[in-house]
């Protein structure tokens, strides 16, 4: 039987930070990653860290702007290339 962890551990945090962000865990691991946010103030500057990167991106680039044609045209090659081989590539 696979062992849940209630309260992960910082490696662990920062390894599915992502997954957290992206809210792709199971609510059971959602709610070990906020216990530990409330017990660990390195992760929490980290998690802080990376709910602000968006903005400081958009500072630092500026607004988004629109895909060229040209760039989604050739993306759409590329995708068909993999499926043809076989890639299932992940949205």
């Amino acid at each position: 039987m696979k062992r849940i962890l209630i309260i992960p551990s910082c490696g662990e945090v920062h390894e599915g930070l992502t997954e957290f962000m992206e809210r792709a865990l199971p609510w059971y691991q959602r709610v070990g990653y906020l216990l530990h946010f409330l017990l660990c103030s390195g992760c929490r500057k980290l998690l802080a860290a990376f709910r602000a990167l968006p903005g400081r991106l958009r500072e630092t680039f500026g607004p988004e702007t629109e895909t060229p044609p040209e760039a989604t045209e050739a993306l759409g090659r590329v995708l068909k290339g993999l499926r043809k081989d076989g890639v299932e590539p992940r949205s």
